[in-house]
């Protein structure tokens, strides 16, 4: 069953052999991490997933933690969540975090070759951010907002506070 074509949700009670054989089937994992917390099921270990190099997607489930389906703040949740004592591992960064929300939950999604990354012949699906979250300390993505939303090339959200002064910053 596992392999590239199969993502397994959550994660969180894997064992170090299970973590090894995800790995080496290329087999992806999305990570529910509010979902996890609301329904007391556990805590994924991301940074050893990380360590291995699988792709990680982040995913919202039904049952997150604030009932808001705001993928922003389960991006906030996965960068704090993950900061476990010891040195031994790092959190994620910014741009990690990122890149599991777009490009990876892409490819988890059996989307990949159609959206996940601005490309020639991929659907135009991005979001304006208030500020660019891979420049600033990972802290920063707090305070970050949503100032349009744009889906296969057609705005479908634009904040007043998106002037053309803000999206050259």
């Amino acid at each position: 069953l596992l392999g590239r074509r199969m993502t397994l949700g959550h994660g969180v009670w894997m064992t170090e052999s299970d973590l090894d054989h995800v790995a080496e089937t290329d087999t992806r994992i999305c990570h529910n991490c509010s979902s996890n917390l609301r329904l007391r099921s556990g805590i994924a270990p991301l940074q050893l997933l990380l360590a291995r190099g699988v792709n990680v997607a982040i995913g919202i489930d039904e049952a997150g933690i604030n009932d808001d389906r705001d993928m922003l703040q389960e991006m906030r949740l996965v960068l704090k969540l993950h900061r476990v004592p010891g040195i031994e591992l790092s959190p994620p960064t910014a741009y990690q975090v990122l890149h599991m929300a777009t490009v990876n939950g892409a490819y988890a999604s059996w989307f990949g070759d159609r959206i996940g990354t601005l490309e020639p012949g991929k659907r135009a699906d991005l979001v304006i951010l208030s500020r660019d979250i891979l420049s600033v300390p990972d802290t920063e993505l707090l305070g970050t907002k949503v100032l349009a939303t744009i889906v296969n090339g057609k705005v479908l959200y634009e904040s007043p506070e998106l002037t053309p002064a803000s999206t050259t910053n």
